[in-house]
């Protein structure tokens, strides 16, 4: 019985580890694309205020009295006193929930919004941050679209914002006072979701003391996907054109998170990894394209398999076959992949062509700054392609 698929590996600039999709891994981290994701905590406006157990939206000598109260058995906390309570989460209330909480109030700690602890492996978090300074961030923070943003958003994103202009609070307030007013005409359903989806930072940026400050400094706005990955942000300008900044195309990224983990991510499926082509450099542009001479496992090996599986990866190195986060652009691409039968080519060069634009529009190929021609060889073999010289 054949149980197995085959994978194909053509491009391995950059492994990808998915034993650890939906467990927190912690870290390392850094600023560039494609490191984890380590700890933070962010202070939240709308995240619940653990200790108020009184509901004043403030931490102080009423909660713990209320505590005592409750630990003697004088007045019993409600389900949801216990909820927002139980302090060490372990079911109980007693000494150590208070001593939490002299602890948060004595280092003036409110409500937060905790990375690790809600980390699951089921969601993806955006970044959108505010900073005159930064190109495209006024006009993303000050978009009209926020609307069409929740309605393109899946339901398993969280998007923060955070602010660094001149009065970051008051930013960050006016913002979630236009989401609240948005979130008036949904249903208490959908109000309930997005309240725990959306989290506004009421801190100026620079000052958070986190990884997070340092990955924002200059950028108007970044990712952790599923795989729990520091990912950047593309285009969110209109390509017909190249007009204006939305935030609602803020929403895609999360719907491609969502595509690229469930067709990544196949924690029970059984794989045999062959790789038949590992790397090469690509230097990309309009029209280019790489051909390499590979062999395929014999007919016998294949016929032990159920199914075949192809995973492409197009980085973005520099010169040197380093990454580097500026190697990418902002626009999507399609690409295809031809495989063909016994196979050769051969290559001429057209050194007079030292333009791009006119190699690739004479329908020749832009490869490491030489233009180029491709002719295919069909109905060749390995061995016959060597006795021809390709």
């Amino acid at each position: 019985m054949k149980i197995k698929n085959l994978t194909f590996i053509l491009s391995l600039i950059l492994t990808l580890n998915m034993g650890y999709a939906n467990e927190f891994h912690p870290g390392p981290y850094g600023q560039n694309y494609f490191d984890i994701a380590g700890q933070f905590t962010l202070p939240d406006m709308n995240a619940k205020l653990y200790g108020d157990v009184n509901h004043d939206s403030t931490l102080n000598i009423q909660d713990i009295i209320l505590y005592i109260n409750h630990i003697l058995g004088i007045l019993p906390f409600t389900n949801e006193q216990m909820e927002y309570g139980d302090l060490t989460d372990d079911g109980i209330i007693n000494i150590m929930d208070i001593t939490d909480i002299v602890f948060n109030i004595v280092n003036d700690i409110g409500a937060v919004y905790d990375f690790r602890n809600d980390w699951d492996g089921e969601h993806s978090f955006i970044f959108i941050h505010y900073s005159t300074g930064v190109p495209n961030s006024t006009a993303l923070w000050n978009s009209n679209t926020k609307a069409d943003f929740l309605t393109n958003s899946p339901d398993n994103v969280h998007y923060f914002f955070l602010s660094e202009g001149n009065n970051p609070e008051q930013n960050i307030v006016e913002m979630k006072s236009e989401f609240d007013e948005l979130l008036q005409s949904m249903t208490e359903e959908e109000q309930e979701h997005w309240n725990n989806h959306l989290h506004f930072v009421p801190i100026r940026v620079s000052t958070i003391g986190n990884w997070i400050s340092d990955v924002l400094n200059g950028k108007h706005s970044f990712s952790i996907d599923r795989f729990q990955r520091i990912r950047q942000t593309g285009y969110l300008g209109n390509p017909n054109g190249f007009t204006g900044t939305h935030l609602s195309y803020l929403a895609y990224e999360a719907q491609y998170f969502n595509y690229e983990y469930n067709a990544l991510n196949e924690p029970d499926a059984q794989y045999e990894e062959l790789t038949i082509f590992d790397q090469t450099h690509y230097t990309g542009g309009w029209a280019s394209s790489i051909s390499q001479l590979v062999e395929f496992p014999s007919n016998e090996q294949l016929d032990n398999f159920s199914g075949m599986s192809v995973e492409l990866l197009r980085g973005c190195p520099n010169s040197n076959m380093e990454y580097d986060d500026d190697g990418c652009d902002d626009y999507d691409r399609i690409a295809h992949l031809y495989i063909y039968d016994g196979i050769c080519y051969e290559e001429t060069e057209y050194p007079w062509l030292t333009d791009e634009y006119l190699c690739t529009a004479s329908g020749f190929n832009w490869v490491n700054e030489t233009c180029i021609s491709i002719t295919n060889f069909e109905n060749e073999t390995i061995e016959s392609c060597e006795q021809l010289g390709y």
